[in-house]
Parts: C-alpha cells; structure tokens; sequence
C-alpha cells in the first residue's frame, strides 16, 4: 500500500534523474578513517549489541531543469556486537535498492578488539530480487566479525525525489547516537513531525539550502511487552513537502490526500460495468440500501479471494470481478463504483492500524492512510472490502479506535474524525456450565452453553466458515472442553454460526456435553474439583522490567460465566473461599476494568459467577499495574480447586 501512496502523490513533484551537485553534502560524508573502539558502560556490555552509529540523511538537489530534483538517500552505521548473538543478528546487512536506483557508494567494515580492520570485497555483494515480497535488496555480509568488536557500513543511493518519507529509529537494540538529516533547495518547503518522543527539528539557512538536523542520544531500546503497540511505539520521524517557494499555499493536505485517493478509487481506468454488475447480481430486487450492500458484499467476500500483491490487473475491477481475485485496492474500487452506481451515500475512510501508527491530526503524513473502509452516514455503520470475516456494521477492531480520514464523496472534501469502537457490552463472551457428577464419582459430566457477540463472534464464525472439517471439530473440541484434554464430546451444537450473521445482533452459541476425568481428581475418601478449568487456561502477565508502552487491547469486551453443581449426598465442600476475588483498575474515579467472581449456595447448589470486562481498548502506561491484576485475577480463579469431603458420622 504504501509504494501505492509514493505513485499516487509522487505527481505533486516533478522528478527527473540529473547529475550530481558537486557542492552535495552526500559527496562528502565518510566514515572515521580513524579506528578507536567505543567505550562501553558495563550494562551495555551486557547487551547482544549496541547501534553505536546510526546516520540517515536525506538530500534534494536541483537537476538540469528547474523542476526537476533528485534526492541523495546516505545510511550509516556502526555497531558495537558483545557475543554470538550480536554477531548473528548484525552481521548481515540487507540495502533496499529499487528499480530505478543508482548506487553511489556502498561499504562496509569489521574492527577487531585489536582495532585490526577488514573491508568487505565488493565482490560478495549480491542482488536478491523481491526478496520475500519486500522488493530488490543488495546483500552482504560483514567478514572477521569478533566478539567485542565492531561492524560499520556506509552507503549513498540516488533515486528520484520523494515528497515525503518516513525513518524509524527505535529497535530493541539502544543507540548511543541517532542522527537525521534533511536538506533541501532554497525553493522547496518541507516539514517534519516526530513520534514519540522523537524531536521534530527546526531548518536552518545554510546558503542556497536549508538543513534540518536532529541528534538524539542514548535512546533506550523499546522491548514487545504483552498487549502493546508495539511499533507503533516506536521513536520516529516523518518529513514531507508543504509548500513551493513563492506560494502561500500549502500542499499535501488531507484535502489533497482526499482528491488523490478519490480520482484513484473512483475515476480509474476500467471496463468495469457496475450497472450490469449489479443486473447480475440482481441488487435491486432488494428494498433497503443495508439488504442491498449486505447482498453485495455476501458476494463478494463469499466468492472473490484477496491477494496482498500488486500488479497483474489485480487493482483493476473488472478483472476482479471475473477473475475472482483481487487486492485490496481492486476491491475497494468494486464497491466504490458499485455504491455510487445504486445511489447510497458513503465517505471512503483512509486509515492504518492502531498497533502500526498512531494518526495525528496535526501533521498530514500519508503513510498513515494504508487501509481502506466506507461509512454510510445514514446506517452509521461500515465496509471494510478486505475483511472477509465482517460485514456491514462496525470497523475492524484493529482500526477502532484510531482516527481516520473521511472522504465526502463526490466532493472530495476530507476531515479526521475518531472511528469509533464497540461497547464493551457489545463484545459479551457468555458461559453457562452444569457440572454433574458420576455415581461413582469416577469423572463429571459439564453441560455447557456458551455464546459470543461482537468481535469474538466475528472471528469464530470466520472460522467455522473456512476451516476444513478436521480443524473445524478440533476448534469446536477446543471451546467446549476448554482444553482439558482427556474430555469426551458427548454432543455438540450451535446456532448463528454463518457469517451472514455477523450483520445482525444475534449471539453466535455453541452448546454441548463433555465428559472428564480430569475436572474430579481422587485424594483419598476426598475428592478435588478443579472448578476453574471450566472456564479454559489463562494468560498470565510477568514483566522483568518497567512498563515501557502504553497498553492497547484488542477491543473493549466483558464476560459473563455461572458454573453451578448439586453438592453429591454425603459431602461437604470447603474451599469456596477462595473463589472469591476482586481486582479493579481505576481512574479519575471510573472503572476502566475489573474481575469479580462469587458464589452463593441455594439448598444444596453451588452458584459460581464471573464478571470481567475491560471498558476501552487503550490504556496509559502508568496503569499497566492495575490491569495487569487484573489480567491475572483470571489466571487465579483458573487455578480454584474445591475439596468434597465426606460428612463425618
């Protein structure tokens, strides 16, 4: 998606290649011909590596007409590798060289401990073309790498001018000095915008030029942590074009991205025939717009494959309508032409996923517009064309709770609005389970009835529909036995299960009867219930250091569970006090997330209830604590275990 942006907006700056500006600051940047090895602190040492090293810079240069730029793109780095591990995963370096690219310069080095230096041989460089779908790479790896010593590599590209780019710094390795630069000709405007803590820069004149540059240094290394955005997390920077000199106006808004992305997705060249499309799939007989968009995409999303490539006519609606195959692109331009052609108001939504990028309102970066959606105002409801599991309703919950930007269609007319995310009484996960006991008290039997609405139903009903009949029963086994694994089905069932259902509000539910030994464990004239298994293995949440991300969870939800069981003639139970928990996370005096569960006894019946819910889907760092308890207060109850004692006479 993201080479789709580069075409579709490269228009806004004329491009040519041109001959090199001797005066270029590409021309003159070298590593340090003088070899002295990087002192180390002893926590470092202890790391796999440390970036001790890393440059970028970016430099547009005027070509031979007055329109016509080139840019210098200049990488370096230098690491520091403290053991086998470092050396592995350092020691081999992948440039991404396109198309039309031209190689500058390229070189690369390994520094013993004993500052003796080896210089790659050119020769060992080789080209992999689109290497794992990523496009062409030159790749080489870095010989007489020691431990304790140091790998360096240098290298300039000339590729035609982009008006805007994006650099992320942060890894889980820390950088002792991080280093971007940009420099543009007097006659071009741009501006920056930095993530995270990655500080935005200010230019500067430097001559017929001006330069921005931005140190930072010590930067910590960002670690995944359980529930996290992770990459969106991480410290970078994004620059673009925002104006022309003498002009006032500024370019590369989100009014222009909204023209862009309106002329691409609605004015394409194509043979697609959306009126005789719709004939044939005979839209019209419906009376309401929501029966027939529901028609349209049960269709589409039934019969027609999505690929992730590009190219081979696979954005081009007429060929993904006979061919039934297409990517996103191609699918998004079938609904688009679909939807105008029946009349039925919608805004095409540009957007990313919330665990990728954060979309600021502030700044217009384009690399935040990857995914595509439609809102119907009047329905209040979504399409997301590449997610064959929804359907008309609600965004995917990895876009919820994002912004995005609205496209007024046919006017173009674009504005960031947030995209809402479901209740978390939208998102229910129901239990209800009967435990009997066997009259030898050998195993149970649990009567179990579950059911699931909002996105936990969107993705079982996905694969209820898709799975093959042996991984469909395994799933199956797997939500009613909960993992137990010496469980026998005795009957199974379930309603709602179609992923036409996914348009309505009735719960998906599956039912059925399982038996276990394993839930009634022997201990002499005692037996022991292992009550908290009815409710399935728990994750559990451990963090060896400080919370370095905020949490973001995949969508508000609440769970409901009641396990109930005739107390056997002639025993007692104990241990009921210890289902007892109650853990909250609150702020600002409202409960962002809480785990109760109690019991009660009516005559001889024992009554276990379970609410948990989580109330939104993202959470400030600081409260990592509270929700972490209670994360683990389900892991707790699953390890509840109650003792049937015999009544003594």
């Amino acid at each position: 998606m993201i080479r789709t942006l580069i075409f579709l907006f490269a228009s806004t700056l004329a491009v040519s290649l041109a001959a090199a500006n001797p005066d270029s600051s590409y021309t003159h940047y070298d590593w340090d011909t003088t070899i002295n090895l990087a002192q180390l602190t002893d926590k470092e040492l202890a790391d796999n590596a440390i970036i001790l090293v890393d440059t970028r810079m970016m430099e547009y240069v005027k070509g031979e007409e007055a329109d016509d730029y080139d840019m210098y793109i200049t990488r370096h780095k230098r690491i520091r590798v403290n053991n086998d591990k470092g050396i592995d995963e350092h020691n081999k370096v992948f440039v991404p060289i396109r198309e039309d690219d031209e190689v500058i310069m390229l070189k690369a080095r390994s520094i013993a401990k004993d500052g003796t230096v080896k210089v790659l041989n050119e020769k060992s460089i080789k080209n992999l073309d689109n290497y794992e779908d990523y496009g062409n790479f030159a790749l080489f790896a870095i010989e007489g790498v020691e431990k304790g010593g140091e790998i360096e590599y240098v290298y300039t590209i000339k590729r035609s001018a982009e008006i805007f780019g994006r650099e992320t710094y942060q890894t889980d390795v820390k950088i002792k000095k991080a280093t971007f630069t940009l420099i543009v000709t007097e006659d071009l405007k741009f501006g920056t915008y930095g993530y995270n803590g990655f500080p935005d820069g200010e230019f500067v004149k430097d001559g017929e030029r001006y330069l921005l540059n931005i140190t930072v240094t010590d930067m910590e290394p960002l670690y995944e942590e359980a529930y996290s955005g992770y990459e969106a997390s991480k410290q970078r920077i994004s620059y673009k074009l925002t104006g022309r000199k003498g002009s006032d106006g500024r370019l590369n808004t989100w009014n222009d991205a909204s023209m862009h992305f309106l002329t691409s997705i609605y004015a394409s060249e194509t043979d697609f025939n959306p009126a005789k499309f719709i004939k044939e799939l005979k839209l019209t007989k419906y009376k309401t717009d929501q029966e027939k968009i529901l028609a349209l995409e049960n269709y589409l999303k039934t019969n027609v494959a999505v690929k992730l490539e590009s190219g081979d006519g696979l954005g081009d609606p007429a060929q993904v309508v006979s061919r039934l195959y297409g990517n996103e692109v191609g699918l998004t331009r079938v609904y688009a032409m679909v939807l105008n052609e029946l009349g039925i108001r919608h805004q095409l939504v540009q957007t990313c996923s919330r665990y990728d990028n954060k979309f600021v309102t502030e700044f217009e970066d384009y690399y935040n517009l990857d995914e595509y959606m439609f809102y119907l105002p009047e329905l209040k409801k979504f399409i997301s064309p590449a997610n064959i599991n929804l359907r008309l309703g609600v965004p995917p919950s990895y876009l919820a709770g994002n912004k995005g930007l609205f496209i007024t269609v046919p006017y173009g007319f674009g504005q960031v609005r947030d995209i809402p995310t479901m209740g978390y009484k939208d998102n229910t996960i129901g239990l209800d389970a009967e435990i009997l006991f066997d009259k030898n008290m050998e195993y149970v039997t649990v009567k179990k009835k579950q059911s699931w609405t909002g996105h936990t139903a969107y993705i079982y009903r996905y694969n209820f529909a898709y799975a093959d009949e042996e991984n469909k029963e395994a799933f199956i086994r797997e939500l009613l036995a909960s993992g137990l694994d010496d469980a026998i089905i005795k009957s199974k069932s379930n309603v709602n299960a179609l992923l036409n259902d996914n348009a309505t509000d009735k719960p998906l539910e599956l039912s059925g009867e399982f038996a276990s030994g394993a839930l009634l464990e022997n201990a002499g004239n005692s037996y022991i219930l292992n009550i908290g298994d009815i409710i399935g293995p728990q994750a559990e949440l451990y963090q060896e250091h400080e919370r370095q991300t905020d949490i973001a969870f995949p969508y508000p939800k609440q769970y409901l569970h009641h396990i109930y069981f005739t107390i056997p003639a002639g025993y007692t139970v104990s241990g009921l006090e210890d289902v007892k928990i109650d853990k909250k996370l609150e702020s600002n005096g409202e409960t962002l997330a809480s785990f109760i569960s109690s019991y009660k006894i009516e005559g001889n019946v024992v009554h276990i209830n379970v609410h948990e819910y989580y109330v939104v889907p993202e959470l400030k760092k600081e409260l990592y604590e509270g929700f972490r308890s209670v994360i683990n207060a389900a892991s707790d109850f699953n390890k509840v275990a109650l003792v049937l004692e015999p009544i003594s006479k």
